[in-house]
């Protein structure tokens, strides 16, 4: 029986290429994104990265649905087979960077730490179109079928994020309080704190018997 590669993290590129290597490294962000989302509700276990990652879950669903619609060829070349129109790639960075660009910009507040939110969604926004420029690099994708990705994904995101302002957001505080669910595994809401870094270390050293550095500076 023939063998076939693991197409999730398969990646080739022309052998002494650095930029095709610098490429197919940032073809692997989608993975470690994942990873980042396990970590995270295994540690946090934030009700919010739950959601977030649901949404992430439903745009690749969306991604396999738009493939099988359109069933537009990959470019001429690719080592890789099967529809390449949008790009999964694309799609995945695009509902990832544009969920946490629309989050920074409607529910964090200016505290402290002077451009974080700024500096930030633009790192998320560059990765994305890194990650997307390198599909195109490698030959995996056109121009047009990682755009597709992109803006598809944005604007799922952008759904997304919509519904959980409107629907989720406004009920998700008494539900993590009233769930005995939640109370069991210890699942909890903190969306609405403006800066939980500051919040958990406060607590911390309280705990500790001292105080904040901004406490002692005041």
């Amino acid at each position: 029986m023939a063998r076939k590669p693991f197409s999730l993290t398969y990646v080739t590129y022309e052998e002494g290429d650095s930029v095709g290597l610098v490429c197919a490294l940032l073809a692997l962000a989608p993975v470690f994104i994942i990873v980042a989302y396990a970590t995270l509700l295994v540690s946090r276990r934030e009700l919010h990265v739950f959601y977030i990652l649901a949404g992430q879950l439903a745009n690749g669903a969306l991604n396999g649905l738009l493939k099988a619609y359109f069933d537009a060829p990959r470019p001429e070349g690719a080592d890789r087979a099967g529809p390449g129109f949008p790009s999964d790639h694309a799609q995945f960075m695009g509902f990832w960077a544009a969920y946490a660009a629309l989050f920074l910009i409607l529910y964090v507040p200016r505290v402290g730490r002077p451009y974080w939110r700024e500096l930030l969604g633009a790192a998320v926004v560059a990765l994305a179109a890194a990650v997307a420029a390198s599909r195109v690099y490698l030959g995996y994708h056109s121009a047009d079928q990682v755009c597709a990705g992109l803006g598809f994904g944005s604007v799922f995101a952008a759904g997304w994020i919509e519904a959980y302002g409107r629907l989720l957001r406004p009920r998700l505080g008494g539900w993590v309080r009233d769930s005995p669910v939640c109370r069991y595994l210890l699942v909890r809401d903190c969306a609405h704190v403006a800066d939980v870094l500051r919040v958990d270390y406060d607590a911390a050293m309280r705990r500790l018997g001292a105080s904040s550095p901004r406490k002692k500076r005041s």
